[in-house]
């Protein structure tokens, strides 16, 4: 049997738009909309895994 990693708490937002198959662009008008919180540390944005997965639900409610 395979050893998983653990999923991270948390994605940059490259690795979030990778998830959502957006562009940066897409990505951040999203976030512009409210439609996705970041975090920050430091000076970096961040994606935790319960946002992505409240989004990602919540899209699936619009269909």
């Amino acid at each position: 049997m395979k050893d998983q990693l653990p999923e991270p708490a948390r994605y940059s937002v490259p690795a979030a738009c990778r998830v959502f198959g957006y562009s940066r662009s897409t990505f951040y008008d999203r976030v512009q909309k409210g439609l996705i919180r970041l975090t920050k540390d430091g000076r970096r944005s961040f994606v935790s895994r319960e946002e992505l997965e409240r989004y990602l639900k919540a899209c699936e409610g619009q269909s």
